[in-house]
């Protein structure tokens, strides 16, 4: 993800991290290792589908935002937390995509 929008990306010292997961709906997926039941905000209710947690970059001077990264939300392989995916994040843009945040 980071590879293909980099480039793209206006930096500012005012700029936002925004944190977000949203569930994409599986329910006709009987076979996917990763799908599992989960609450969905958007159907207001539990279905069965893969969650990814997003990290996004806002740029308030031109109004502009990128996706820079991503995590699958997946705690029974990888046995991390929606808050130990977006530490991460946040610990990957402050080290090493080095992007100026002034918000979370």
């Amino acid at each position: 993800m980071w590879q293909n929008v980099r480039k793209e990306i206006v930096k500012t010292e005012d700029g936002y991290l925004i944190f977000d997961d949203t569930v994409i709906n599986k329910k006709y997926s009987q076979k996917i290792e990763i799908v599992r039941r989960q609450y969905s905000g958007n159907e207001h209710k539990v279905v069965r589908g893969i969650r990814i947690v997003n990290c996004l970059y806002f740029n308030p001077q031109i109004e502009r935002l990128w996706i820079i990264d991503y995590r699958i939300y997946n705690p029974e392989s990888d046995e991390k937390s929606k808050i130990d995916n977006v530490t991460e994040m946040m610990i990957d843009v402050a080290n090493k995509k080095k992007i100026p945040v002034k918000k979370v």
